[in-house]
């Protein structure tokens, strides 16, 4: 429930006071950059895959979300469905490595980085589509 009202905060928060924020800290290339990738989260199928991809880092998706134009309903309903799960997935599973001291320890950062990078594998492929339509 704290995460859910926790991002729910960070995306009004972005969708109020963001645009105007992040244009002051970037432009140029950089300005181009962002907007693909807060045009592919605010879809459906983009922050689905946001979402996955980072899914240990829901602040940073919610923050985007709030800054691209996915209606609030879809989003908290999206990051709801795959945090719920996923957050308790992940407490469980530290939970059992930690009390085991097993050697999967050793491979935790491994396995996480190969989400990570399958994921943002997608999630550029995703963005690079968007870019040659237009």
């Amino acid at each position: 429930v704290a995460d859910l009202i926790a991002i729910t905060i960070n995306f009004h928060l972005a969708r109020r006071f963001g645009k105007s924020f992040v244009s002051k800290l970037i432009s140029g290339k950089e300005e181009g950059v962002l907007n693909r990738i807060i045009e592919h989260i605010g879809s459906v199928k983009g922050f689905l895959q946001a979402n996955l991809t980072l899914i240990s880092m829901p602040e940073l998706v919610s923050y985007a979300a709030g800054l691209s134009k996915l209606p609030y309903c879809k989003f908290i309903l999206i990051a709801g469905s795959i945090g719920i799960p996923g957050t308790s997935i992940l407490v469980r599973l530290g939970a059992v490595i930690g009390a085991e001291g097993s050697g999967f320890v050793k491979l935790t950062p491994f396995l996480g980085t190969a989400v990570f990078l399958t994921g943002g594998y997608f999630f550029m492929k995703g963005i690079k589509k968007k870019e040659k339509s237009i």
